[in-house]
């Protein structure tokens, strides 16, 4: 069964609200790319190994899509994000579908450390 980008990112937002890193992953193609401003991932592996950092520097993170604008085989994602070790109040990902997993992905945004952090 194929899914539409809009089930693959419904899929893909809820693993990451849930810390549900193996969730996550099966999202992306095996040769997925994340371009992000601190260089370009390329696979699973070096995918999952990105996240894990993520998510350990934002534990228990809630996670709010302020926009999402889908066109084609896209969408853009406008999102915050509290923890209680900082925020995100600028995200911004470009994802792009193909054959029922995300082949590219970029992402952006700035995280502000807690004043307890």
């Amino acid at each position: 069964m194929t899914r539409s980008p809009q089930e693959i990112l419904s899929a893909h937002f809820l693993a990451v609200k849930d810390g549900d890193i193996p969730g996550l992953i099966k999202d992306y193609d095996e040769d997925a790319i994340l371009i992000t401003p601190s260089g370009v991932m390329e696979g699973r592996a070096n995918l999952e190994q990105a996240f894990h950092q993520l998510m350990a520097t934002l534990p228990n993170a809630e996670l709010t899509a302020t926009s999402t604008t889908f066109g084609g085989d896209g969408v853009l994602l406008l999102w915050t994000a509290t923890s209680p070790a900082g925020t995100i109040s600028d995200g911004v990902d470009t994802f792009v579908f193909a054959d029922d997993v995300i082949k590219l992905q970029t992402s952006s945004f700035t995280f502000v450390p807690s004043a307890e952090s």
